[in-house]
């Protein structure tokens, strides 16, 4: 997903609902434990663990505005049902990638 939509979907939510601004940034606060949660259960092969931590951040960031991180963390879903290891590494790279483009947008936004 392109950086400018990341940057758009967080200015336009923030623009039309400026009362959720704070929820937003409490969100963004909380991804990294999101995402080391994601990241411990998935080391320890703990795949119920996974989907469960996945499908949390699955409907959080779509109801926060992040469809790029929803569709991911869907994705992420899919391959943890599958067991395909493979494919999740290949899933926190760009779970990663795409937390630090949210960071740099919500900075671009600030």
């Amino acid at each position: 997903m392109p950086q400018m939509f990341i940057f758009i979907s967080i200015h336009s939510l923030l623009q039309h609902h400026p009362k959720m601004k704070d929820l937003v940034y409490r969100f963004i606060d909380k991804l990294p434990q999101y995402i080391g949660r994601i990241t411990v259960n998935n080391e320890n092969k703990n795949w119920d663990e996974l989907l469960r931590s996945v499908h949390d951040l699955k409907g959080t960031s779509g109801n926060y505005g992040y469809p790029a991180l929803a569709s991911l963390a869907e994705t992420m879903e899919t391959h943890t049902l599958e067991k395909d290891k493979y494919k999740l590494i290949l899933d926190f790279v760009e779970l990663k990638a795409t937390h630090q483009k949210i960071i740099r947008g919500l900075d671009a936004s600030a």
